[in-house]
């Protein structure tokens, strides 16, 4: 924020009233407060202050244990119904409050709409691939569904390198379930989970489902049965 104000033209850069190291405050005609505070701040009493009004909120990593439920609610009651509130993360566990919140909106049943990012629609993220090049079969799934280039390829074999597979799932992520799958601490290995969760996609792709009603035969006997 402090290089965004530096670097503004004089004729528009607003007059500084105030700066600490969580809070800049801006002189009349402005008038406006900016505040940085973390949920631990927030559990102490600190940083930002629940009484105050805030027009504009932005939760940054709110996947992270520190940002706790009871912690979110009183921060959210700041934010009047006109105001706006922006909350994202890195996924990191399929557990916690951003974990639920997210599912929730993409549902419907949450004040907020979810979004999700792959790592693809970052122009920067390709690399020089060889002319030769074979792929596999998960990455000819992803050139056929999301019609990836042979450069955006390398550049998913290049980071899975540098990071492994989970890591690289956690940190570029390709859909909104692996990545909190493949993330955090889980019991049952995390590619097997993936693997199979492919699979059940891919073949509902390809089935329409069953509807129907289950109920008596008739003439079955008492006691039997059939769909």
């Amino acid at each position: 924020i402090r290089v965004f104000i530096a670097s503004m033209p004089d004729w528009c850069r607003p007059k500084i009233k105030k700066d600490s190291t969580s809070e800049i405050e801006f002189a009349a005609p402005v008038g406006s407060t900016i505040r940085i505070g973390s949920g631990r701040m927030i559990e102490e009493g600190a940083g930002i202050k629940i009484g105050r009004t805030v027009q504009y909120l932005l939760v940054t990593e709110a996947s992270d244990p520190a940002w706790k439920t009871d912690a979110m609610v009183e921060l959210f009651q700041t934010v009047p119904l006109t105001g706006n509130k922006i909350v994202e993360s890195t996924a990191k566990g399929a557990r916690g409050w951003f974990y639920r919140e997210y599912f929730l909106a993409k549902e419907g049943h949450s004040e907020f709409v979810a979004r999700f990012w792959p790592w693809w629609w970052q122009p920067e993220y390709v690399v020089d691939a060889p002319d030769d090049m074979a792929l596999t079969d998960e990455e000819q799934r992803l050139v056929d569904e999301h019609r990836l280039t042979a450069r955006q390829i390398a550049f998913r074999r290049t980071k899975i390198a540098q990071l492994g597979k989970r890591k690289f799932m956690e940190q570029y992520p390709e859909d909104d379930l692996s990545c909190f799958l493949l993330s955090g601490s889980n019991f049952f290995d995390r590619e097997r989970v993936a693997e199979q969760m492919a699979r059940a996609k891919s073949y509902c792709e390809r089935h329409t489902p069953w509807r129907g009603r289950i109920g008596p035969v008739a003439g079955a006997g008492d006691g039997d049965r059939a769909a």
